[in-house]
């Protein structure tokens, strides 16, 4: 693993090894299979239903992307990566933005051994972000300064917004998250009132820079939309499908899916 290929937001698995072992192996699928191409994972993650005979019955497809979301749900085994440390005496680790004891997200720090398994976000879709001051400063509630405020832009709002770069607030009341800043032409943002929080937050408005406003979207499990994931390992095992670039045939990958399950 080369820790300092990551991007800002790549989703790093070190909490609970033993539960996502038994969770793998529950479904017949060894750690390496992750790191295959999908074509070939869906390949051979296939499961006969209907009949015992061999001949017989049909197959459903198992496909990577349906792991992938299902490993996405699961944000208590995983954080999502800010940026790598290379310490004094040589030892590399990660800071993360994770789950605080005390509720929130904090920046906390995880040794590279901890680290079992990686993935990405293709790309994203999001359901809310924060009003800003100015790009680095977060607007504040006037009742409570620490609590910062939260719209739901709409669909049409989302899809014409524009990406600009990561921000790891200091201060109150962003700090704790990793955000990707983006920005949106202040005619085409429309926050429809039948929203709670655009209700209760709709005399506040965000950063304005020459008609263009600017938001901060946080990376959150239940704010962030996934749209495809990709690993970011490597399968050590020698590859069989090498010599398949067509993909496995179907006799070859049923075999291979119940040895690698056993390994």
């Amino acid at each position: 693993m080369n820790v300092f290929e990551w991007e800002p937001g790549t989703i790093i698995f070190h909490r609970k090894r033993d539960e996502w072992t038994k969770f793998l192996k529950s479904l017949e699928v060894h750690p390496g299979d992750l790191a295959i191409p999908e074509r070939d994972f869906n390949s051979y993650h296939k499961r006969k239903v209907g009949t015992e005979d061999p001949t017989g019955g049909t197959y459903i497809r198992f496909e990577q992307q349906d792991l992938f979301r299902t490993l996405f749900g699961k944000d208590e085994w995983w954080s999502f990566f800010y940026k790598p440390i290379k310490k004094k005496n040589g030892d590399i680790a990660c800071k993360v933005s994770s789950k605080s004891r005390e509720g929130g997200y904090t920046l906390t720090e995880v040794p590279i051994d901890d680290v079992y398994f990686v993935m990405e976000m293709q790309d994203w879709d999001f359901s809310h972000w924060c009003l800003l001051i100015d790009e680095k400063n977060f607007l504040g509630s006037l009742k409570n300064p620490g609590v910062r405020i939260t719209k739901k832009p709409a669909k049409k709002t989302r899809k014409l917004s524009t990406r600009i770069k990561h921000l790891y607030p200091t201060k109150k009341p962003g700090r704790g998250y990793l955000y990707h800043l983006v920005s949106c032409n202040q005619k085409d943002v429309w926050h429809p009132l039948g929203n709670f929080l655009n209700s209760r937050w709709s005399d506040y408005q965000t950063a304005v820079v020459q008609g263009v406003e600017i938001y901060a979207v946080p990376y959150d499990p239940y704010i962030m939309k996934p749209v495809g994931f990709k690993s970011c390992m490597k399968d050590e095992r020698l590859s069989p499908w090498i010599n398949f670039p067509q993909g496995l045939p179907r006799e070859i990958g049923e075999i291979l899916r119940k040895r690698m399950a056993e390994d």
